[in-house]
């Protein structure tokens, strides 16, 4: 099994404490090969997340992205994002395994991940869970209304169809046209318009966001407004029995990393309990800064969450996509 990370040193830390959850739940697998694009790790986290690998009896391997890639507008998210796309040459003959699966930092993984990793991908160029998402954000990532749109902080990836597909070279045009592009998800849209039709849907527990967590199944339908969702029950189960957790950014509750009274994650006891066995069991946390528009949203939704899930619904899926601009594709 092989499973990588990209982080640079402001995300160590939560790389570090899903690695200790990585290895505390896969016990039993004992050809674990995690592989880490380091962009900038300071030499003190990589000792202690080496520490963590051999206290479980493995070791990591540390790659440099040697990539140029330029966005005037990427705003809040690094440049590094997009370097899951080249994970082909980035690791070269070092995937062996012919798949890997990759995880976001903020992930903490909360159950064995064996049957994740035997699933059949049917040909398909990576397996992922949907994420719930209105027809205004789809176009501006030119993703078909029929289709559904995935959420890329878990992605089981097939070294061969990646390949096939030519993904790296095409990202690549697609980033150069786009130096200039507001994108709302930069790597998130072009994976989605990059592998359109070349997913396979998995479980929401592999990627259960926070949105899945805080709203029930009507708030949820009513927020996201996405024509694909799974049942009910599905959402529930996953609830109650997480195989990855992903601790998204979500107006209502704060993330387990940030320190306040109240509006805590309903599955932060996962994150708390594996940072405790951790190298960073000891690190400063810092308040969430909650503005006052913050404040009234919250405040809406504990007295009527149904009233608060319409109006901020209606805003996120038609008021928010206005904000950017449309990803500009080439022709394959």
């Amino acid at each position: 099994m092989t499973v990588f990370y990209v982080s640079d040193d402001n995300y160590a830390h939560l790389l570090g404490i899903s690695l200790t959850s990585l290895y505390e739940n896969n016990k039993d697998e004992s050809d674990l090969n995690v592989f880490i694009i380091d962009d900038g790790i300071s030499e003190e986290n990589k000792k202690k997340i080496d520490h963590t690998a051999r206290r479980f009896g493995h070791e990591v391997d540390y790659f440099k992205a040697d990539m140029s890639i330029s966005n005037s507008k990427m705003g809040k998210w690094p440049k590094n994002i997009f370097y899951r796309l080249y994970f082909v040459t980035v690791f070269g003959n070092r995937l062996t395994d012919g798949r890997c699966l990759y995880l976001d930092c903020d992930t903490i993984v909360a159950d064995s991940l064996q049957d994740l990793w035997s699933t059949d991908l049917e040909g398909n160029a990576c397996a992922a869970v949907y994420e719930c998402i209105g027809e205004r954000h789809k176009m501006n990532c030119m993703i078909k209304k029929t289709l559904p749109y995935y959420n890329s902080g878990v992605l089981l990836m097939d070294v061969q169809k990646w390949k096939q597909l030519n993904v790296e070279n095409r990202a690549h045009q697609i980033l150069e046209l786009n130096s200039d592009t507001k994108m709302e998800y930069p790597d998130e849209g072009i994976i989605n318009y990059l592998l359109m039709g070349n997913i396979k849907p998995l479980s929401p527990r592999y990627n259960l966001t926070t949105i899945k967590c805080v709203f029930n199944y009507k708030e949820l339908k009513m927020y996201r407004k996405s024509r694909f969702m799974y049942s009910e029950k599905e959402y529930l189960d996953a609830n109650n029995k997480p195989g990855i957790i992903h601790y998204t950014n979500n107006f209502l509750v704060r993330r387990p990393w940030q320190s306040g009274e109240n509006h805590g994650h309903p599955l932060e006891k996962y994150f708390e309990k594996y940072k405790n066995d951790s190298e960073w069991k000891n690190i400063k946390t810092f308040e969430e800064y909650v503005g006052l528009q913050k404040k009234i949203v919250r405040r809406v939704f504990d007295i009527n969450g149904m009233l608060c899930t319409g109006l901020t619904g209606f805003i996120y899926s038609y008021i928010k996509p206005l904000k950017y601009d449309k990803l500009i594709v080439t022709k394959d």
